[in-house]
């Protein structure tokens, strides 16, 4: 079972019933980084090259086209299962793990292009759980420099994340506090 986040729009509001999705006007204040526990995965594949300003879900599928592996295959599910962990260590390098850090929270905040993050946790936790968006595209925000897409409600990050396959391993998030603040169900 996977699951993704819930986060709200800048300015705290929510979108206008019928709206269709939106980006978060902020692309990430930090420059674009490298994310190493990806790299490292990604190294392990001789025949494939790993073009790190891609997406991670992008690069994952080209090296399952790469070595033919079908979902069924134990290949596949071993990589998939060492791809997954690898996006839970670079969540936690990006916005930390511990869901009582203010800090990770107003990370997230500004990521999400909230224009006056809050100073208190709780303010923080509310805007972020009312907002729509994709945890994996979280994570690639940092390499892509594309600001992550707000969905207006439950039911259209559900058919994006499903239509996308950009799925967040529940699992393995759950060993982060924060993560595990953000998991919503999505299967």
């Amino acid at each position: 079972m996977a699951s993704s986040a819930t986060v709200t729009p800048a300015g705290g509001g929510t979108a206008a019933p019928g709206a269709s999705a939106s980006t978060a006007p902020n692309a990430p204040t930090q420059p674009i980084r490298r994310l190493l526990a990806l790299e490292s995965f990604f190294a392990e594949y001789p025949l494939f090259t790993y073009i790190p300003t891609n997406h991670p879900s992008d690069e994952f599928a080209r090296l399952k086209s790469v070595y033919h592996w079908g979902r069924k295959g134990r290949r596949y599910k071993e990589a998939k299962r060492r791809y997954n962990s690898a996006l839970v260590i670079e969540f936690g390098k990006i916005y930390g793990s511990d869901e009582g850090s203010l800090d990770s929270w107003k990370m997230l905040c500004d990521v999400l292009g909230v224009e006056d993050v809050p100073e208190t946790i709780s303010a923080c936790k509310k805007i972020v759980k009312r907002t729509h968006v994709n945890l994996v595209d979280l994570v690639a925000t940092f390499v892509t420099g594309k600001p992550v897409e707000i969905f207006r409600d439950q039911g259209e990050l559900r058919t994006y994340t499903r239509g996308t396959m950009k799925i967040f391993p529940k699992e393995r998030a759950k060993s982060s506090s924060l993560l595990k603040c953000l998991l919503r169900p999505i299967f």
